[in-house]
């Protein structure tokens, strides 16, 4: 066959292959497996004939691909940037504009300044496929490969032969002869650890539930043990389940420099779970481990649950057996909904919330006694009616309540769920009293080791430091724990600190609602006006959410500009949402649009108005800057004694400009 026929050949494969991943391309769940079963190859020669004719993996090729397409999106000026990355199969904007960035060396939310340059690279011609290897060099690769293959075939008989020794007892966990202390890892590189969902190999999707399971077991138990200083939690793995993503890819996201990973495969009446750990920073694999089980599925919890001490065993983080067998339901099918709901709560977009809804209700339905299901659906309306105003704060408290009072009729030990409550007292009932008597068990003390907010707002700014600082060594993926230190710091008065937090942190993150919300008022406050506008124009461009927080910031932006229309605008939308009873807090942040600009008596009975609504906002009261000329008011003051804000939080109360009455 000539040069040019190979190329043509070449040419039309790739064709296909491209086709297959446009007809998949908003499918974020679009997997190497699923690419091979498409395409008619297995994943070893998919690998191979994409890497001959592009020198891409698999994954690059994918991704490629996506980003190109997503430049056309962008190009029509019709698609906001976080449409656009999931338009293109990505579960996460903040991932789309770092690898968006990487490749063309400019944000997805800065396409309207280089129209030119994407006009180019949506035009320029694809370039040819890679011409073969020389032959001597493919001689010498195939020797390479036969010589390891040589190893491993070796290695894996001396593991078969080994294992065949041993006579496990029922319901052990053998494994290939590797897991002893002695042969374990001596701590993690840069003790920092992402667990990735197992993938499921066994052809069965009901056993999908045992691959969650497994990981959040060991998730959970390296946590308990409290030896290893970064874990990312559940709620960051589960978008990578099946992730076609390069593992140094997802590392860099989770900031951590080591993954474990594995798959679950079934043989007769046994599951065999492969499992290893990966050294990013050295792409090393620092260990490997098989693990063989009867599969009984009557005793699937307690069996993940062994996996689970097996391994962080045969790492070497700690030897002391642990068995943790109380399943948290008996339904697979009940589990299954459960994590759907974990991962929809997650994502932060009222349809995710709806979702999250139904699935845990789904999960309470399968199991009636499933404990973490009603706290979670708890979580799912609370957040529901903070500021996003997904739903009423009437009938988020409501059932915020409901459900945790549910969740404590079934473990009335608990003691987290207590805390929970008091979370609801101080929100919905703006009840920013040290002591609670319908909590009477929960002090502020402890009320703040869980809420940083809480903390805050209730003037102690060196313990909403700490604990917003700890959240964030737990998830340094979390692009509002970096927000929330930097209000933290301006708060501290170290306004710097509070600076350097939001400008190093904005380009990665931006894309991350929940971070561009309290970074847009944390420039307010710092009165750092043009950033402020940058991020609330950003917001405003990027996301269809409108929270009264945005329309109170788009309002002062359009201010500070001359633009009364904007202006007149967005404060009729705020006047709307407090008649109609929406959450969200309207009529907080009317107060403080008239407090900024000097009108006193407005801002006092918007206030008013906010407190008589039940505005969660309204616990911002004691430490708001703009309400700062307010302190010595007989008004002010008697709403922060209506709201039993203890001394320490009276921030502005002697600090007035306003002659008391």
């Amino acid at each position: 066959m000539s040069l040019d026929t190979d190329i043509l050949t070449s040419n039309s494969l790739m064709s296909r292959m491209k086709s297959i991943v446009l007809h998949h391309l908003d499918r974020e769940d679009f997997d190497v497996e699923t690419f091979a079963e498409e395409a008619g190859l297995s994943r070893s020669e998919l690998y191979r004939k994409i890497k001959k004719n592009t020198g891409k993996s698999v994954t690059q090729f994918i991704r490629d691909i996506r980003l190109q397409k997503s430049l056309e999106f962008l190009s029509d000026g019709e698609h906001t940037a976080s449409e656009t990355a999931y338009k293109v199969g990505f579960n996460s904007a903040t991932y789309f504009n770092k690898c968006f960035k990487e490749k063309y060396g400019f944000t997805p939310g800065d396409t309207e300044a280089h129209r030119e340059e994407i006009f180019r690279l949506l035009n320029q011609p694809e370039p040819l496929p890679k011409k073969s290897k020389s032959l001597s060099k493919i001689v010498i690769l195939i020797v390479v490969l036969l010589s390891a293959a040589g190893v491993v075939i070796s290695i894996f008989f001396s593991q078969r032969d080994s294992s065949a020794e041993e006579t496990p007892t029922e319901q052990t966990v053998p494994s290939s002869g590797k897991t002893n202390i002695d042969a374990t890892v001596n701590g993690l590189s840069n003790n920092s650890v992402a667990i990735l969902p197992m993938l499921n190999w066994t052809g069965d999707e009901s056993l999908d539930f045992i691959c969650f399971g497994v990981t959040d077991a060991i998730i959970s138990r390296l946590t308990d043990l409290n030896t290893v200083d970064r874990i990312a939690p559940m709620s960051a793995v589960i978008p990578y389940k099946d992730s076609i993503q390069a593992l140094h890819d997802i590392a860099s996201q989770l900031d951590v420099e080591n993954i474990l990973h594995g798959s679950v495969q079934k043989a007769g009446s046994q599951l065999k779970f492969s499992v290893q750990l990966i050294n990013i920073l050295n792409n090393d694999i620092t260990w490997s481990d098989d693990f063989i089980i009867d599969w009984v599925p009557e005793e699937a919890f307690k069996m993940q649950s062994k996996i689970a001490n097996e391994v962080v065993m045969a790492l070497g983080v700690d030897s002391r057996p642990y068995l943790h067998n109380d399943a948290p339901t008996s339904s697979k099918k009940a589990y299954d909904y459960f994590l759907q709901g974990f991962y929809q709560y997650n994502i932060f977009t009222k349809a995710s919330w709806e979702n999250s809804i139904h699935f845990f209700n789904k999960a309470i339905e399968e199991d009636p006694e499933y404990l973490q299901a009603y706290i979670y659906l708890a979580f799912t309306w609370h957040l529901g009616g903070l500021i996003w105003s997904y739903t009423t704060q009437e009938e988020a408290w409501t059932n915020y309540r409901k459900y945790l009072e549910m969740a404590l009729t079934l473990d009335p030990d608990n003691t987290s769920i207590p805390v929970y409550l008091r979370d609801g007292y101080f929100y919905y009932e703006l009840n920013a009293a040290d002591r609670i008597p319908e909590i009477s068990g929960v002090t502020a003390k402890v009320h703040m080791a869980t809420n940083s907010d809480y903390a805050l707002k209730t003037g102690r700014y060196e313990e909403a430091l700490a604990g917003n600082t700890k959240w964030l060594k737990q998830e340094p993926f979390s692009g509002a724990a970096y927000a929330l230190l930097a209000i933290d710091n301006y708060f501290i008065g170290n306004t710097s600190e509070c600076r350097a937090l939001l400008d190093d942190n904005y380009d990665l993150y931006k894309d991350d609602l929940n971070f561009l919300r309290e970074t847009a008022k944390a420039y307010y406050f710092l009165g750092d006006h043009e950033k402020m506008r940058e991020a609330v124009n950003y917001f405003f461009e990027n996301f269809k959410e409108r929270p009264p927080i945005m329309r109170w910031l788009k309002a002062i932006a359009a201010d500070q500009q001359g633009d009364t229309e904007t202006v007149k605008a967005q404060l009729a939308i705020l006047q709307e949402s407090y008649h109609e009873g929406r959450s969200g807090s309207p009529a907080w942040f009317l107060a403080l649009y008239e407090a900024r600009n000097g009108n006193y008596e407005m801002a006092l009975e918007w206030l008013e108005r906010s407190y008589a609504a039940r505005e969660v906002e309204m616990t911002w009261l004691a430490q708001e800057p703009d309400l700062a000329p307010l302190g010595n008011h007989p008004r002010y003051r008697a709403l922060l004694d209506s709201m039993q804000f203890p001394p320490v939080a009276r921030k502005h109360v002697n600090n007035s400009i306003i002659i008391k009455n």
